[in-house]
């Protein structure tokens, strides 16, 4: 039986990693590991509409950045992860206003960049990064790496996630090594229950649920529009 969570004033940063689909990302997977591109969302319990929980930021080529509903993400359980990093209802409601604010203003991807993730350090430290103010352009995994330090601004708690992000040129960072960076700080997450309205960890029976009608609003909603 699972244990619901009572504490509502816990939130999530969602980072849902993906495999090489395309023959141009298993390239990218031969240069920089197996993840190749990570969506960013935040799940809030008390969200209203709650529907917002499944929507995602995802920075691809060719396109500005995108709002992207996670049913429709074509996520495949056995090849890509979904992972959370905690943190509470006010740090949640800031990253995701950060997020939705690049998206307004059709923030571009950061094509000059990417060269930068399988460059050797001798090079890329002296790269200077960007600041969560100034930010013109992104890559799926430097938009997570952003997205981290304004989660983690101010927050105690999260100092040591703070110093990690903080460590991180984020002009420099593929999604393969992100994850191993922040290894110490995800939490896996079943996929599958997170589609339906419910954050799962796959290490203990605990999950953290919205309304169990909401997914299949969400996803009738989508299709009549």
């Amino acid at each position: 039986m699972q244990t619901h969570v009572q504490d509502h004033d816990k939130a999530y940063l969602v980072l849902i990693f993906r495999r090489a689909r395309s023959n141009f990302q298993k390239i990218i997977r031969t240069l920089t590991g197996n993840e190749v591109h990570v969506d960013v969302g935040v799940f809030l319990p008390k969200r209203t509409p709650p529907e917002g929980n499944f929507l995602l930021y995802s920075a691809y080529i060719n396109r500005t950045l995108q709002k992207t509903d996670a049913h429709c993400n074509y996520y495949e359980s056995g090849e890509d992860t979904a992972y959370v990093l905690e943190t509470n209802t006010v740090s949640a409601m800031r990253v995701d206003a950060f997020l939705n604010n690049l998206h307004t203003k059709q923030c571009k991807y950061n094509y000059a960049d990417l060269i930068f993730c399988v460059m050797p350090h001798s090079i890329i430290d002296v790269i200077p990064d960007v600041d969560t103010l100034h930010i013109q352009k992104v890559f799926c995994s430097q938009l997570a790496i952003l997205s981290i330090r304004v989660m983690t601004q101010n927050d105690p708690s999260a100092a040591n996630l703070a110093q990690t992000a903080a460590n991180l040129n984020s002009r420099t960072v593929s999604p393969a090594a992100l994850r191993v960076h922040l290894a110490p700080f995800l939490r896996k997450v079943d996929l599958l229950k997170y589609l339906t309205g419910a954050i799962v960890f796959a290490d203990s029976s605990s999950d953290l649920t919205t309304d169990s009608s909401v997914a299949e609003r969400f996803r009738t909603d989508v299709h009549n529009t």
